[in-house]
Parts: structure tokens; C-alpha cells; sequence
């Protein structure tokens, strides 16, 4: 038996996903258990460049972690599947290890921005909203310490958003003074 635990594990170590999470701050600090339910019901997509992953106003269904890539967060104004535009506003770009998608799963809402890959190639793992019930439903402590993972990304969220609101305030207060010596 303890030949085949260890067979197991080494078999999981050599895997890339398995490896990833590993170095994952976040997972480091679940249990031994409910680490192996999270990677064993997660799926990877992958995206080509600037392929929608999921379109503002869709309901959230799923959290996402960027494996390879960079994402970008964005809102439009106009129906425009497939094309960059200018006609929209990009809230943040995203990298390798980054949470995004749990706003929705939070509120269990609908989506409040668009995301597309950055990068032909890029690589994202999924958990469904199913699967993350049931995993706080089976290990608590850690479904609690992910539920802190995602209200701080939140907040991180919250706070840089805020900053850039504060931003672009002080600019178009400097604009209206341009254009009041101007005029």
C-alpha cells in the first residue's frame, strides 16, 4: 500500500498542473486533501490571441486561474465579438497565477466585465461554481481560506480601481482648467 501511495505522488509531481498549484501561495495553505480535490476538478482551456473568454453580462459559472498568457479585463460599449477595438475601456491586465472570474461566483451574478486571452497559446484552469460549493462543503477550513483568496482579490480590485478612478478625476479637472484659459 505505501508503495503505491508513493508511486501516486510521484506520478503527480510530474505533472505540470499539479506543479503550478504547488507554487501557488494560495495552495500551499490548503489541506493535503482538499488541495488534491481542487487539482483533480480543475480543466484547463486553452485561448488563442485575443479569443473572448467570457463576455460581460454572461453568468458566472466558473473561476479561472492564468496558467500561461496574460488576460485582459475590459468593458465594451458596442457587440463586437471578435475584433480589438478602441470603444472599450480595459480595467487590468492579468499574468501567470492570477485569480480572476470570482466576483460573479461571489454574488453568484452575472459577469461584470469581458476577459480575453492577451496570447495565441494562452492557458487557463477552471473550477466550476458546482465544484467549489462542494469543495467548502467538504473541507470548510479551506473552502473559508479560499473565500478569504477571493474577497481579498476582491478588495485588491476594489482599491486599484479606485486609485485609477482618482486618476483620472485629477485629469479631467487639468483639462477643464486648459480649456478655461483657452476659451
Amino acid at each position: 500500500m505505501h508503495r503505491a501511495s508513493l508511486r501516486a505522488r510521484t506520478n503527480l509531481d510530474r505533472e505540470e498542473d499539479y506543479q503550478f498549484l504547488k507554487r501557488h501561495s494560495l495552495f500551499q495553505e490548503f489541506s493535503p486533501p482538499a488541495f488534491v480535490y481542487f487539482y483533480k476538478h480543475l480543466i484547463e482551456r486553452r485561448y488563442k490571441r485575443h479569443e473572448l473568454i467570457f463576455k460581460e453580462g454572461n453568468p458566472g459559472i466558473c473561476l479561472f486561474i492564468v496558467k500561461k498568457g496574460r488576460v485582459e479585463i475590459f468593458t465594451q460599449e458596442e457587440e463586437e465579438e471578435e475584433e480589438v477595438t478602441s470603444q472599450r475601456a480595459v480595467y487590468t491586465t492579468l499574468g501567470e497565477g492570477t485569480l480572476f472570474g470570482e466576483l460573479s461566483l461571489i454574488a453568484m451574478s452575472y459577469r461584470t466585465s469581458s476577459a480575453r486571452a492577451l496570447e495565441h497559446g494562452s492557458q487557463l484552469l477552471t473550477l466550476s461554481l458546482y465544484d467549489l460549493k462542494s469543495l467548502c462543503d467538504q473541507y470548510p477550513r479551506d473552502g473559508i481560506k479560499l473565500m478569504k483568496v477571493m474577497a481579498a482579490t476582491l478588495g485588491n480590485h476594489l482599491v486599484e480601481m479606485d486609485r485609477r478612478l482618482g486618476e483620472s478625476l485629477r485629469e479631467i479637472e487639468q483639462l477643464k482648467e486648459k480649456l478655461a484659459k483657452h476659451e
